[in-house]
């Protein structure tokens, strides 16, 4: 999806036919700058408009979920959370009707906590904005071990510096500071638990 030309953007068009062409997420240009030239300065990956696909979890051609392949190689494929089009409906297609966003198989990108990568904790940002990502608390790996994975085993779950997202309550908006006391919960240090 990306040009030998380092061209890039609306009005040109990748050899697979993709408008608009994307620049190589692998290469030594993976920006498109708001001039639609490929490259690797803050004025193709810095700037308001510039395009960063080596960090891009979505794709252009608004295709998601199993089996589509984002710019940054996540697989699956991503919705813009901050775009029109933030959900991904289960025939895999990003949009913004109900049949994109309200079922029960849709993912809706623009209120997701978690990443797919099943990272979390601290530097790791969320597809809704929210640093630190957390894990799905309904899903197969609730809890962030101290190492920023998600998972399901005691390492992940039990330790002093673990989040349980299944268990957090979700009223709870103090950090999840590591506290120096194993007996105290992240971010409460006054009340022994």
């Amino acid at each position: 999806s990306f040009r030998s030309d380092l061209r890039c953007g609306a009005g040109y068009v990748a050899p697979n036919g993709a408008d608009p062409a994307e620049c190589d997420p692998n290469g030594e240009f993976p920006c498109c700058s708001p001039n639609n030239w490929c490259g690797n300065t803050a004025d193709h990956c810095e700037c308001s408009d510039c395009v960063n696909y080596a960090t891009m979890s979505f794709r252009s051609d608004l295709r998601c979920g199993a089996g589509y392949v984002a710019p940054n190689g996540a697989d699956p494929a991503e919705c813009d959370p901050n775009g029109e089009f933030p959900c991904c409906s289960p025939n895999n297609w990003c949009g913004n009707t109900a049949d994109h966003c309200e079922c029960s198989d849709c993912v809706n990108y623009a209120t997701m906590s978690f990443r797919s990568d099943l990272r979390c904790g601290a530097g790791y940002v969320a597809p809704n904005g929210a640093d630190p990502a957390e894990c799905d608390p309904n899903g197969e790996f609730p809890c962030c071990s101290p190492n920023n994975w998600c998972g399901n085993t005691a390492d992940h779950c039990e330790c002093s510096d673990c989040v349980n997202y299944a268990t957090k309550d979700p009223s709870d908006t103090k950090p999840d500071v590591p506290s120096d006391d194993p007996c105290k919960a992240p971010g409460d240090a006054t009340t022994p638990k």
